[in-house]
């Protein structure tokens, strides 16, 4: 049958111009309405203006997306949001996912500017996007308003700068943000833990000042707790290569953190507005002389240095190691370090961390110019965030398997037992992300999140996490440099004085700890931190801070 469709309104073009490093584009959205005789629903092309489902005749969009190790699908169809998003919306992602080096194929296919997917979908970097601009669609905010309002009413009403935080430097939004806002259980970056059986068998307190720590490490090192007529014990260890595991979540007795772990956090603080070095104090110097001490005796692994993750993991895992810093164990072998305070510091303990850390990744959906329907591919974005449970569905799954629904329509983790996973999953996170878009699912903000289950008898490292966290939470530093985009120049700039500042201090830090320091070596190291620019790094945090770019 004929299709009749009546017009609304005389046909509106308008053209949102494009701009960025790899050169500009211009766009045209035809956004003449009309009405579908059919349904008596107002429409733009082949896309509903509002209501379900999106378009009248099914469309699908292509998603460059990353696949993470743990996910185990076979088809995208094992992922349950994708399949109520295609029933409900008659909108089709169809996911063309890459294993690996995924910012990098993304970059030499804007780099082309050819052949591009409808939706690039994972995590870029910052010079990925501001870069190719040229290539993606402008989310202006009228668009945003009218076609995203799930999205625009969620943002205004739980994040303090609501779209602004969206803006590029050009003032321009060209992504929108995936995952969790901000985790409760995030806020604390790492956690220490020591090995309380360890602690038992030798009739020890937990310590509570370095002091006290060093005797432990030294008890550990020495009295063999583990029992089995060996010196085999390392009493403390870390790994260089994962932020949550480094060497600077050790420093918080001398009041060095910042917001998580990465090293270039802790080379400064921020105080009153004004950003401080951190790197030319006597604190600093101290608490190398501390882990110095530590190294000389055998008691901390200097081959934390140089450990890979893999490597770090399977020492922890062979029961050899007293205490750590992690994300967290489940182990009940563990129990949480409180902050220790150091002498002639007492008063400036600190702990890496930020209360109400923002973990959303703000660049997770940029549509192309490839795309023939952006208006419709964001509606279907928006309908993921009409609702908690569709946002839980894609973290999480159906309801029944990893989170339930309680009475006041908030939502708890559903505890799995291994005989439960499939016979292709052997853990709840492989099963997570098997199911699930996991991080990469709409905004999710914290009332939201299923909360782990802080009665079960096995608590998970979220309920641990939980538990933990408060006890941290007082000694977060309360300033840290705003989460905002730089202009492209601005991050080449820093780029290059960080590459500098960076591999500066990765090999006097090493070099201190492990072979020690002098009051002339650190003399001569004042005056090297101006030769690698340490102090114009600083002045550009500064000048960041103060909005100046």
């Amino acid at each position: 049958m004929k299709k009749m469709i009546n017009k609304l309104f005389v046909a509106t073009i308008f053209s949102i111009m494009l701009s960025g490093c790899g050169g500009s584009g211009e766009q045209e959205l035809n956004l003449e309405k009309t009405i579908d005789s059919e349904t008596g629903r107002e429409m733009i092309g082949n896309m509903y203006v509002e209501g379900l489902p999106i378009v009248k005749e099914p469309a699908t969009f292509t998603l460059f997306a990353a696949k993470s190790g743990n996910d185990k699908s076979v088809s995208q169809d094992e992922k349950h949001i994708l399949t109520i998003l295609e029933d409900n919306t008659n909108v089709r992602f169809e996911l063309e996912e890459v294993a690996s080096n995924a910012n990098e194929k993304i970059n030499l296919l804007l780099a082309a500017g050819s052949d591009l997917p409808d939706i690039i979908y994972f995590w870029p970097t910052e010079s990925t996007v501001i870069n190719n601009t040229a290539h993606l669609f402008e989310f202006t905010d009228e668009i945003l308003r009218e076609y995203a309002p799930n999205l625009v009413a969620q943002l205004e009403a739980n994040v303090p700068n609501g779209l602004d935080m969206l803006r590029k430097a050009d003032g321009k939004i060209y992504s929108l943000p995936v995952g969790p806002y901000a985790e409760y259980a995030n806020s604390a970056q790492s956690i220490p833990l020591i090995r309380k059986d360890w602690l038992e068998a030798l009739d020890l307190e937990m310590p509570t000042t370095t002091d006290e720590l060093y005797n432990v490490l030294k008890a550990f090192k020495t009295q063999d707790p583990n029992g089995n007529g060996k010196a085999d014990e390392i009493p403390l260890s870390f790994c260089q290569e994962n932020a949550q595991h480094k060497h600077f979540n050790f420093a918080g007795p001398w009041g060095i953190a910042g917001r998580n772990g990465h090293d270039w956090e802790n080379y400064f603080q921020v105080r009153d507005g004004v950003v401080v070095p951190n790197l030319d104090t006597q604190n600093f110097k101290d608490y190398l002389a501390y882990m110095h001490k530590l190294a000389s005796e055998g008691l901390l692994d200097v081959e934390g240095f140089s450990l890979t993750y893999s490597q770090y993991k399977a020492r922890i895992n062979e029961g050899a190691v007293g205490m750590i810093v992690t994300w967290m164990e489940t182990d009940d072998i563990w129990a949480p370090v409180p902050v220790l305070t150091t002498p002639g510091y007492e008063g400036q303990e600190a702990k890496i961390g930020q209360k109400g850390y923002r973990t959303t990744n703000l660049n997770g959906f940029m549509i192309t110019k490839s795309c023939e329907d952006p208006l419709a591919a964001l509606r279907a974005w928006d309908y993921l965030h009409s609702t908690p449970n569709l946002k839980r569905i894609a973290r999480d799954g159906n309801e029944g398997i990893l989170w339930v629904e309680n009475p006041d329509g908030s939502a708890t983790v559903r505890e799995i037992a291994q005989e439960e996973l499939p016979a292709n999953i052997v853990s709840k996170t492989e099963l997570n992300y098997t199911i699930a878009l996991r991080g990469m699912g709409p905004i999710i903000f914290q009332h939201e999140i299923a909360k782990p289950d802080l009665n079960a008898e096995d608590l998970s490292m979220d309920a641990l996490r939980y538990k933990y966290v408060p006890m941290y939470e007082p000694y977060f530093n309360t300033e840290f440099l705003p989460q905002r985009p730089m202009p492209s120049n601005k991050l080449t700039e820093l780029s290059l004085l960080q590459t500098e500042v960076e591999a500066y201090m990765n090999g006097f830090i090493a070099d201190s700890i492990i072979n020690g320091l002098s009051d002339e070596q650190w003399e001569e190291y004042l005056k090297q931190l101006e030769n690698v620019q340490y102090y114009e790094w600083i002045q550009f945090q500064q000048d960041f801070l103060d909005g100046k770019f």
